[in-house]
């Protein structure tokens, strides 16, 4: 569901399915380019994300402003993009390409986690987070013994920026519990 909160009402309740590895007329400059996912209804709204497994200075960025050519007829202000990468110098990249860190990604998977494990829904938490385990050992590179000697009782050496993304983790959890309570 579309839930781009100054999208028009009829399009609130419309169910979008992102598609993978989208061609798009425009890349680096004379070509076409291969967008990783992204979702679209011509002329209301548009979603692209470009997912690197490295610093967004790191990677080839160059394409991102041919892909911002392809605006399928979307008013700038529901056209979104996202550059999903391990870290960034800026908020916004060439072509109106905000990033996304992996690791702010993780913390937000882990709050949707605690949320499906609220419903019930103990297969999809499960998922959800074995796929932010993946995440936060390769891409953030937090070490799984931690995770073992806690399970086995024993003290854990923790780095600060493993402290920290849990501190996040946990404020999101809280954030989420206050906001649920407000509109329940």
């Amino acid at each position: 569901m579309i839930t781009d909160p100054v999208a028009e009402a009829s399009l609130r309740s419309t169910g979008v399915s992102p598609e993978r590895e989208q061609f798009t007329p425009q890349g680096h400059p004379g070509h076409t380019g291969l967008i990783h996912i992204e979702w679209k209804v011509p002329g209301k709204v548009l979603i692209q994300v470009e997912v690197k497994l490295t610093a967004a200075e790191d990677s080839d960025l160059e394409k991102q402003k041919g892909y911002s050519a392809s605006s399928y007829g979307v008013p700038k202000k529901h056209r979104h993009r996202r550059l999903l990468a391990t870290t960034g110098q800026k908020d916004v990249y060439a072509g109106e390409w905000r990033l996304v860190t992996w690791r702010h990604a993780a913390v937000e998977l882990r709050r949707i986690a605690a949320s499906l494990v609220d419903r019930k829904a103990y297969v999809k938490a499960s998922a959800v987070l074995g796929f932010v385990g993946a995440v936060e050992q390769k891409l953030l590179e937090f070490s799984s013994s931690a995770a073992r000697l806690a399970f086995e009782g024993k003290p854990v050496p923790l780095s600060s920026s493993l402290v920290s993304h849990i501190e996040d983790s946990l404020s999101e959890r809280k954030r989420h519990a206050k906001r649920k309570e407000r509109f329940d």
